[in-house]
């Protein structure tokens, strides 16, 4: 996903913060089975202003680990998400340094 022509400020502000506390962990109810998911974040250097990124895992399920990055570029903002059984921190930065360098380029 591409966000061309973002306000500076809005997507400062919104990489700047972190995940509320009570979001860190949540639960939810699928076909009667709930889930628990834990949400964990950290910033990242050398991709783009500004880079942070996600992982969800779910407790309880035999699901696939879920990484995303978002970052900011001169004018853009963008993200890449990655969920499967090879699904990593290392994969997610390698597509998010990738996918910035890219629309870097061509936007320029």
């Amino acid at each position: 996903m591409l966000l061309t022509g973002f306000d500076s400020a809005a997507a400062a502000s919104a990489l700047g913060s972190r995940v509320p506390a009570m979001c860190e962990h949540y639960t939810a109810t699928v076909g009667g089975k709930t889930y628990r998911y834990t949400v964990k974040e950290s910033t990242v250097g050398g991709i783009g202003r500004q880079a942070r990124v996600l992982n969800v895992t779910t407790a309880g399920y035999p699901a696939d680990e879920i990484w995303s990055i978002v970052y900011q570029g001169a004018g853009f903002v963008g993200a890449v998400t990655v969920a499967g059984p090879n699904a990593s921190e290392v994969a997610v930065r390698e597509l998010g340094r990738q996918a910035y360098s890219y629309a870097a380029k061509s936007l320029a």
